[in-house]
């Protein structure tokens, strides 16, 4: 691992893999065997990440049926029983090999994450366990035991080269746990391969990043592709929910999941328990990619910006008209995305297409006033009024007068 680090950084490769620490086995733990290449182990407990976002609580509604999710990896070993025949369809790779080949297990556990099958004696299930793997493999490195040697990194214009085949050849939703800055010379590139699967109406969902070794950026300084407009940005969140310093904060981030403790496909090995250091990006992208193919298949009709924005929408955040660089618009809720409603008024992100309407001012009212008539009545109405008014001023001078008129009335019956 520290070999493998070394070598990225003295061959000035700017482009990283957001899970470096991926590369080699997690390390054993009370709750899940130690992983070892060629030594296939199944965990029994509980799938945290799974279970945390409440997934089961959304696969009555969708499980992922009938899309396809392309993984632009390292490639993804379909020997892994998770993989039972037809889950990982053909695919392509750039660099020689099949890209059926992933000697680091970088693209495999990220396919793991999202589509995995349940096999007996393992609590690994994808977070759409129905969808079915596009592998296009963009690098290849090393193995988990040094045995290979660097042979084509992780590079940028494959990258693009990557995004760019999967658009074209039937993905619903691309997955890139990768990631580079700004100052990459084939950003452009990226960009422009961006461009093209918005175009084809794709979602593409990357990682915002974690600090790798000798990383002198500002923590938050935009990474790519999850910086690209129309890209769901997504950072990790640790066991207790929250974005740490350990995953990337900025402006690329628009939603959050799990990146610690995350169940997922080991080689061909069964599984292994992933992140139980730090919350890695690359882990917390695919349960994103899942709930879009999810909502694909739910929403056959709805755009992928239309997707993206369910995503984002529903996502839980402290204050729901607030974003911000740590966890862009909050945790991911399956279930929520999966039942909300395309609402313009929301608070949050605005829905694709639709114009918000316009607040009124404070100081004008909706009520449109009548214009003001003549009354043919006032004149009767007025004469009345006085009428009244006088009789009621002498009854009230009777009634003042009164104790007075009395003594004077019986005096003048005396004196008859």
């Amino acid at each position: 691992m520290t070999r493998l680090r070394h070598r990225l950084a003295l061959l000035g490769f700017p482009l990283a893999v957001s899970a470096l620490p991926l590369l080699a086995p997690a390390p054993a733990s009370a709750e899940a065997p130690p992983c070892e290449p060629g030594v296939t182990r199944y965990v029994r407990q509980s799938a945290y990440a799974i279970t945390s976002l409440s997934i089961p609580q959304s696969w009555p509604l969708s499980r992922g049926q009938g899309q396809v999710v392309a993984v632009v990896d390292s490639g993804v070993d379909d020997s892994n029983k998770h993989f039972p025949p037809g889950t990982v369809l053909p695919g392509t790779s750039f660099v020689p090999g099949s890209a059926h080949e992933d000697f680091i297990g970088h693209g495999t556990a990220v396919a793991g994450i999202i589509a995995a099958r349940p096999v007996a004696g393992s609590a690994l299930i994808g977070a759409a366990p129905e969808v079915k793997i596009l592998p296009v493999r963009v690098f290849q490195d090393e193995d988990t035991t040094g045995q290979r040697v660097v042979q084509f990194p992780p590079d940028t214009s494959r990258m693009a080269a990557g995004i760019r085949w999967a658009a074209s050849h039937g993905a619903d939703v691309i997955n890139v746990s990768m990631s580079t800055n700004a100052g990459d010379r084939h950003l452009p590139e990226l960009k422009a391969a961006l461009a093209f699967a918005h175009a084809k109406d794709v979602v593409v969902v990357a990682s915002g990043g974690n600090p790798g070794a000798g990383d002198t950026l500002p923590m938050t300084a935009p990474r790519w592709p999850a910086a690209g407009t129309h890209v769901l940005g997504v950072a990790a969140t640790n066991p207790a929910g929250v974005v740490d310093q350990w995953s990337i904060h900025g402006p690329q981030n628009d939603v959050a999941a799990p990146g610690a403790n995350v169940l997922a496909t080991f080689h061909g090995n069964g599984d292994c328990l992933y992140g139980q250091e730090h919350a890695y990006t690359s882990f917390a992208a695919p349960f994103v990619s899942g709930l879009a193919a999810q909502l694909r298949e739910r929403f056959p009709d709805e755009s992928a910006d239309q997707i993206a924005y369910r995503i984002m929408a529903s996502a839980d955040r402290p204050r729901m008209g607030e974003r911000d660089d740590v966890s862009g618009w909050g945790e991911i809720r399956p279930y929520e995305a999966l039942t909300m409603s395309l609402d313009p008024n929301r608070a949050g992100p605005p829905v694709p297409g639709v114009r918000k309407p316009a607040a009124a001012p404070a100081d004008t009212s909706p009520v449109t006033p009548v214009a003001a008539q003549s009354d043919p009545l006032a004149p009767v109405r007025s004469q009345a009024m006085w009428a009244a008014l006088v009789a009621v001023g002498l009854c009230a001078l009777a009634l003042v007068l009164r104790p007075w008129l009395g003594p004077l009335t019986r005096e003048r019956r005396r004196g008859r």
